[in-house]
């Protein structure tokens, strides 16, 4: 007669004999299993360690091992990462970091390649990025400007020569502002402050300009050019500043964008 049932020497529970396996007949799967995990537990160090050394051993061997657990268990995978990476995001964010600065160049080549591939998708998560975090990409272009302002420089000079009419079309939009956001205001006020600017950099040797405090393009509002909204700034703070505008700066009078 077929034996159905059989009871676990180690927990006492009579069960099928589909819960036993054929090489430990006395033990049912569960109680095995959880001696597994209780003796791994006890020498934690002692397996890595043996891991560890049959890894350097045999390479090849384990990433093929590996890599045919990943594809035949790719959900339990996945899973399983995503919750690691979400219980340990500083360690996540340091073996990144870690990775790319020990595979730069190989880094950079996926980089290139995938931005070549995919310029549409790139453009697409660069713009969503910068309306997410103003602030992030401004302190980040800011901080590079300063760290390669000569290549910046040069840059933005082979830009101007090789868009001659874009430069040109971009200085009359500008003149066009002033004149439509110019009050009644004296143009000798307005011209002291160049004649200040020009005063301060001859003295000190750094180039100062005139600033809007209130941009006379901005995105969101648009300033008027007259005397209370112009100031002396070193050209550096105007170039940082561009066309943005804070409430802390002043309370110069604005005017809503077109």
């Amino acid at each position: 007669m077929e034996l159905v049932a059989r009871r676990c020497t180690k927990c006492g529970e009579t069960k099928v004999v589909g819960e036993f396996y054929e090489c430990r007949r006395s033990q049912c799967k569960t109680c095995v299993s959880q001696a597994g995990k209780e003796y791994h537990q006890d020498h934690r160090e002692e397996n890595n360690a043996r891991s560890n050394a049959y890894r350097e051993v045999h390479p090849e061997e384990v990433r093929v091992y590996m890599r045919a657990y990943r594809e035949a268990h790719s959900e339990e995978a996945k899973a399983r990462v995503k919750a690691w990476r979400a219980v340990h995001p500083e360690a996540e964010k340091a073996r990144k970091k870690a990775y790319r600065e020990a595979h730069f160049e190989e880094v950079k080549a996926h980089v290139k390649s995938y931005r070549a591939a995919h310029p549409e998708k790139v453009r697409v998560y660069n713009r969503v990025y910068r309306e997410a975090h103003p602030e992030k990409v401004r302190a980040r272009n800011t901080a590079y400007r300063e760290t390669h302002l000569e290549k910046v420089k040069a840059r933005a000079k082979a830009y101007r020569q090789s868009h001659r009419a874009c430069k040109s079309a971009w200085q009359a939009g500008r003149r066009i502002a002033q004149q439509h956001r110019t009050l009644s205001a004296s143009p000798k006020e307005i011209e002291a402050f160049y004649t200040e600017a020009e005063r301060i950099t001859k003295e000190t040797g750094v180039k100062y300009s005139v600033d809007h405090v209130v941009p006379l393009q901005g995105k969101l509002v648009s300033g008027l050019h007259v005397p209370w909204n112009l100031r002396v700034i070193p050209l550096i703070d105007n170039i940082k500043k561009g066309n943005y505008f804070h409430d802390s700066e002043g309370s110069a009078p604005i005017a809503q964008g077109e």
